[in-house]
């Protein structure tokens, strides 16, 4: 086999690489073309995922929201009661009638090392808080109900939370659709969360 010159070499040299640079770059624009539909269907996917995740997560809030009203309709008339004794505990601290310390309280002032005096003033900032939330609550649950009144299905829906009925009982009794009965009283406690709630969350 002849020998073959330094330049010659050289030459055979940059001849190799540029066949496999070459070659190697095809390869990668093939690798490309092949995984540019994987990546794209990737890429829609990532963003459908997160389209329903967000959505989920909203219907899930919406969910847990209207079982917040639910709860809250059916609470109505204890929660006003509790106000009353509220308020009426919160007078007799204010007028200096000493309320019987309860054993809790008793716990209370031990661990804080209160005196029963600041005890006592302790509770009424407690107590004015309490009623202040609930009456906040029950004052936004009276307006949004003001504002169904007027609906087809009001009767249906104080059946279900203020006389304890269920929709099929309803139904029955209104000679109306079961499924019917549910959907009506469901559009009526969104319009109630509305106002109590805000539009932006629903």
């Amino acid at each position: 086999m002849p020998e073959l010159k330094t330049n010659e070499i050289q030459d055979l040299e940059n001849f190799i690489s540029k066949v496999f640079t070459n070659n190697l770059e095809k390869t990668i624009d093939k690798a490309i073309q092949r995984l540019e539909p994987v990546m794209k269907k990737h890429q829609d996917d990532s963003i459908i995922r997160a389209f329903m995740t967000s959505r989920d997560k909203k219907d899930m809030d919406k969910k847990k929201i209207i079982r917040e009203l639910e709860d809250l309709l059916r609470a109505r008339d204890t929660i006003k009661e509790n106000i009353a004794e509220w308020e009426e505990e919160l007078h007799q601290l204010e007028i200096g009638i000493n309320v019987k310390t309860s054993a809790s309280g008793l716990v209370c002032m031990a661990q804080n090392r209160m005196s029963e005096q600041e005890y006592q003033k302790a509770s009424q900032i407690t107590l004015r808080a309490k009623i202040e939330r609930d009456k906040s609550k029950m004052e936004l649950l009276e307006r949004g109900m003001e504002k169904v009144k007027d609906d087809d299905y009001y009767t249906a829906f104080k059946m279900k939370f203020f006389e304890g009925m269920n929709n099929a009982e309803i139904a029955y009794q209104m000679g109306d659709d079961v499924v019917n009965v549910g959907i009506k009283i469901y559009e009526i406690l969104k319009r109630i969360a509305w106002k109590v709630y805000g539009g932006e969350i629903l």
